[in-house]
């Protein structure tokens, strides 16, 4: 008889066991899931100083300028008279793509 009342109470608590963890994944795969908006990106920008031109690494969140990292080996002189043909709001600013 206590082999019987043994089996009975193991089989009870699995069951109990069971449906609480049933219960628990139904509840954790209906609660609302917290959307966070990714909006850092990153591009490359040349910043002209003098007669030398440097590309940068722009890392930006947002409208936020993270950093701006140069870019080893790419770097320029440039010919007297040149005029950058890029609109001067691009030309000095940083995170105005998004």
């Amino acid at each position: 008889m206590k082999k019987k009342t043994y089996i009975s109470i193991l089989t009870a608590l699995l069951l109990i066991l069971g449906i609480t963890i049933f219960v628990l994944i139904s509840t954790i795969q209906n609660m609302p899931q917290e959307q966070t908006k990714v909006s850092e990106y990153s591009y490359t920008k040349a910043i002209c100083e003098g007669d030398t031109c440097q590309d940068y690494v722009i890392l930006c969140n947002g409208q936020e300028l993270i950093s701006q990292t140069p870019i080893t080996g790419a770097q320029m002189k440039i010919p007297s008279g040149w005029e950058d043909p890029r609109p001067q709001e691009l030309v000095a600013g940083f995170c105005t793509l998004a």
